[in-house]
């Protein structure tokens, strides 16, 4: 604090305007960061649910495509015969000549496999067709013991949707995942499930199709168990989304829905997502905030940079204008100790007629008036020195004046020259009582003796004309 008040005044303007300018700049800088954050956050976000809903359309076309090429399959007069009467060589090639067109030509339909449930025939062997032509599978016994088998028995003759993965081994030498749609094949006369139909899109494919990646966006779609069907990131289909990195600091199971919820609670993170009402399955858009907001880094910079380059200017206007202020006061502060040591000359002479000019006007005639002041009071001093002195000779002179006749009169009675030695006398007498030892106030007898003296004297001037008897007294 004792520093603080040691300090000129031109250092006090600079620390209390510097903080307080750096502070508003700052502030302004990071208001303006975080609205135009929050729009980009916004408008990324609106974005992502376009492109979640365009994922969705687009996925439910293909899966209303696939169903009815179920349908379609389901009413192939050559597969109900391949499932009922007899699988033979010639009637498989005639199988695949017929769907191989569309197979090439549909984006839901690029494989089929299809199982036998009767058990009188010896050969039971699948039917598996890809695009690139008559393929091998597991057989029907291995095929019972699959998830996919236990699943569509429990079903109630409904379409099912799972994911075929190159470790279930169904389609052999094929390394693709698989969105598959399994069906029950159902006799045209009895409607009894006669066969297992399984049509399959390469899940790499369905990817590339759904997906364009965007603004570093991870875009992905899950089942209702969670499990990845299609991705952005061709290396995590078949995953349980619980185990995409976003998840590392959670909990090691997390059910698809807490998975969801965690995600879309996540503040580092910008999630949207939508549900198909067709299947139920989630499309979801990813994107890191810190990536998205990598382009305001560009503001941030600007920024700090304009934040430096007007420090340093309002440190230069800030010191002008704090020299502009304190130099009147300093001139003002040297000329008040030139006044101290008794220069009565001193003006500082402000002009203008802001609180400096008034301040230089007020001291410069401060000055001019203790100066008369001054004066003044020195010419009465020496006034009354002069008066005392004047009274000083005034009563030395009579003084002198009186003792001298006194001398004289004591000389002429010494010599018998007793008129002359009276009239000294009288006339001491009458400068005696004048003086009165400095008195206003006289008695009746001084005043007495007074004119006895005066009338004597005239006496002697005036011999003739005047006569005066003085009391013996």
């Amino acid at each position: 604090m004792t520093r603080y008040r040691d300090i000129s005044l031109q250092y006090k303007l600079l620390i209390w305007v510097i903080p307080l300018l750096i502070f508003t700049v700052g502030l302004t800088g990071l208001y303006s960061y975080y609205i135009a954050a929050n729009e980009i956050v916004d408008k990324i976000r609106q974005a992502q649910s376009h492109m979640a809903a365009k994922t969705t359309n687009q996925l439910d076309f293909i899966t209303s495509g696939t169903i009815s090429t179920g349908n379609f399959l389901f009413l192939n007069p050559s597969l109900q015969h391949l499932v009922t009467t007899s699988d033979t060589l010639e009637v498989r090639e005639q199988i695949y000549k017929s769907l191989l067109p569309l197979m090439v030509s549909s984006e839901s339909f690029q494989s089929l496999l299809v199982y036998r449930l009767s058990t009188g025939q010896e050969d039971n062997g699948p039917f598996a067709i890809t695009q690139t032509g008559i393929a091998s599978a597991t057989s029907f016994a291995e095929f019972q013991e699959t998830r996919f088998f236990k699943n569509i028995m429990k079903s109630a003759g409904e379409p099912i949707w799972d994911m075929l993965s190159p470790e279930d081994h169904l389609l052999h030498g094929d390394r693709h995942y698989k969105l598959v749609m399994i069906k029950p094949f159902k006799d045209f006369n009895t409607y009894k499930r006669i066969g297992v139909l399984m049509i399959g899109i390469d899940a790499d494919q369905l990817s590339n199709n759904l997906f364009r990646k965007e603004n570093n966006a991870y875009q992905l779609v899950i089942n209702d168990d969670g499990v990845i069907l299609a991705s952005t990131e061709l290396d995590n289909l078949g995953e349980h989304i619980g185990d995409l990195p976003y998840f590392q600091s959670a909990e090691p199971t997390l059910s698809k829905d807490d998975a969801l919820s965690y995600l879309l609670d996540r503040d580092d993170l910008v999630v949207s997502q939508t549900t198909s009402p067709l299947t139920g399955w989630h499309s979801l858009v990813i994107q890191n905030k810190k990536d998205l907001l990598k382009e305001l880094d560009y503001i941030k910079s600007i920024t700090v940079l304009i934040m430096a380059v007007f420090t340093l200017v309002m440190i230069l206007c800030t010191w002008l204008i704090a020299k502009i202020i304190t130099n009147p006061v300093k001139t003002l502060i040297l000329s008040m100790k030139q006044l101290q040591l008794g220069d009565f000359s001193q003006r500082v002479n402000f002009s203008g007629n802001d609180e400096i000019g008034q301040l230089g006007y007020w001291y410069d005639t401060m000055v001019k008036r203790v100066k008369t002041l001054i004066d003044d009071v020195y010419t009465s001093h020496l006034k009354q020195k002069e008066a005392e002195l004047k009274t000083l000779q005034s009563q030395i002179n009579p003084h002198f004046l009186y003792n001298t006749l006194n001398m004289i009169s004591w000389t002429a009675m010494q010599k018998n020259e007793r008129d002359i030695a009276e009239m000294v006398q009288s006339l001491s007498q009458v400068f005696r009582l004048s003086l009165n030892n400095g008195q206003d106030n006289a008695t009746l007898h001084q005043e007495v003796e007074f004119i006895e003296n005066y009338l004597f004297l005239q006496k002697k001037r005036f011999t003739t004309r005047f006569h005066f008897l003085r009391h013996p007294g």
